[in-house]
């Protein structure tokens, strides 16, 4: 039986043995000194890592996926209640689901903005390069590209992005999956990409006969190296160099430790499901509970075992049951009869108790609010809502630095390819801003009555930026503009219309009098 127990040494010199969920190697970050590391002795260590990735590390983001898609692993789990004769309710609770999604809108429910600005170049320039950039967002809908990444992010603490160019010369921009791509870094603080790799099944039916792996393996020399793994064997099919100047694949971290928002609290959301199953296990057994019987039954006299069962059945359909004592050698009545289901004590009380308490915890440490709870929703202000989001937070803060990254790692490749196919004449990371918008109900009612009480103005249109009232703040503008002027010319009629009248009625009076 394998034994899953991690040894550890303390600062005492004393020996542990810990249980831990995954393998201590399981976000283990892959490195070489150089590229030729990989390609000596027909790519041995290659072969090492993806070995090492399919064992080690992808079982841990398939574990974590499955938490995200509502397949719990420990609830799941074969042969949970031993007595097959009683209830096995598996109750699944997606939390993983949850904390992702929450994540997800919370980080890129609003569009994150991406514009670059160089005050060395002429305007018309900027304004060609922000076109550049936000033609090839639109044709890859990387709004929703993004929000994909992130949520994979929240899942297993990373994601990766591939960015090539097609025969069209149209540049996109696909998600690799986080279960079968992993990238290599050098030994060196600047932690500089070596290569990154992409394994799949040849077939997508793969039988023990045939387990060949097609792998793609992009290197920091330029080419990009099509080979087939079987039976531990790398075979060339293909090298082909590509156009861009590094990697094409960009890693994603949620965190320095590529750790998932939800990775550490598992064993909290296995609990629930367990203590919520147990519940409705109970629930089903008091219905199917053993009768016990004290005295005897009435029953037919020379009936079979059979028919005494079909007897005692037909008496629980019609909540009828005929008792009797049981007599002495003198055929008198001995001791009392009784009839009751047996059932296990249950402590509704402690056990409800102790599934909120587990319900809390997973919300306060993973920093997800409930939003059910009716503590957290009513009438609360934006600022309340901030302030018990605190936690998340700074764990969100940490997120966005690392996307930020890797998103100005992906533009830089953008950015090349544009300037290789004569999209742009030139383009510097460095000149391009990326701007997140957290997307969380803001406090408007307390910053406006600030506003107001410091005394101060605001336009029409910041106006209704903030409050959202229109998706079209320009055309609702140009409706006011409209209207102020229709008004403006009906002022100036009716004043006309009572000059007119004033003359008139002068008139008569002169009139009158002579």
């Amino acid at each position: 039986m394998q034994d899953n127990a991690t040894p550890f040494i303390n600062s005492f010199g004393k020996r542990k043995r810990l249980k831990k969920r995954f393998h201590e190697e399981s976000r283990l970050r892959y490195r070489v000194n150089d590229m030729n590391s990989l390609l000596d002795n027909n790519y041995e260590l290659l072969i090492k890592y993806i070995k090492h990735h399919r064992e080690i590390q992808q079982p841990r983001l398939i574990e974590l996926q499955d938490y995200a898609r509502g397949d719990n692993h420990t609830i799941l789990e074969y042969n949970r209640v031993k007595n097959k004769e009683m209830a096995d309710n598996r109750l699944v609770h997606n939390f993983g689901d949850l904390v992702a999604t929450f994540i997800q809108g919370y980080i890129a429910g609003k569009e994150i903005i991406v514009e670059y600005y160089d005050e060395e170049l002429e305007e018309e320039e900027n304004a060609t390069i922000n076109d550049f950039l936000h033609e090839v967002d639109r044709q890859n809908n990387t709004y929703q590209l993004n929000r994909s990444l992130i949520k994979t992010i929240a899942e297993t603490g990373r994601a990766y992005d591939y960015v090539y160019q097609n025969q069209e010369d149209k540049i996109r921009i696909r998600k690799f999956d986080v279960r079968q791509t992993f990238v290599i870094y050098d030994n060196t603080h600047a932690e500089h990409s070596v290569a990154a790799v992409r394994y799949y099944p040849k077939t997508q039916f793969t039988s023990e006969d045939d387990n060949t792996l097609i792998v793609e393996m992009y290197g920091n020399d330029n080419y990009v190296y099509l080979l087939e793994l079987k039976q531990n064997e790398l075979f060339d099919e293909d090298i082909d160099e590509y156009a861009v100047n590094q990697i094409q694949i960009t890693e994603y971290l949620g965190n320095e430790l590529g750790i998932g928002a939800y990775e550490t609290h598992l064993s909290k959301i296995d609990a629930y499901d367990a203590a919520q199953s147990d519940t409705a296990n109970y629930m089903q057994d008091i219905s199917d509970a053993i009768l016990m019987i004290k005295g005897l039954m009435h029953m037919p006299r020379n009936s079979t075992p059979e028919q005494q069962i079909d007897w005692l059945q037909k008496m629980l359909q019609s909540r009828l049951m005929h008792l009797k004592p049981p007599t002495d050698q003198d055929n008198k009545p001995v001791g009392d009869v009784d009839a009751k289901f047996l059932q296990k004590s249950y402590d509704s009380g402690g056990a409800e108790a102790f599934k909120t308490r587990l319900k809390d915890d997973i919300h306060a440490e993973t920093g997800v609010p409930n939003l059910s709870d009716e503590k957290f929703g009513g009438v609360q202000t934006g600022e309340a809502v901030r302030q018990k989001m605190f936690g998340l937070d700074q764990r969100i803060i940490d997120t966005m630095a690392h996307f930020e990254k890797s998103l100005k790692r992906r533009y830089e490749l953008i950015g090349y390819l544009g300037v290789e196919n004569g999209s742009i004449l030139n383009f510097n990371i460095d000149h391009l801003d990326i701007r997140f918008t957290l997307n969380l109900p803001k406090a408007l009612k307390e910053a406006i009555e600030a506003f107001n009480a410091l005394g101060g103005e605001m336009s029409n249109e910041t106006i209704l930026e903030i409050t959202n009232i229109t998706d079209n703040v320009s055309q609702e503008l140009e409706r006011l503009k409209k209207e102020k002027i229709d008004d403006e010319g009906l002022i100036q009629n009716l004043a006309k219309k009572q000059r007119m009248t004033d003359l008139a009625v002068n008139s008569d009076a002169e009139d009158q009098t002579e």
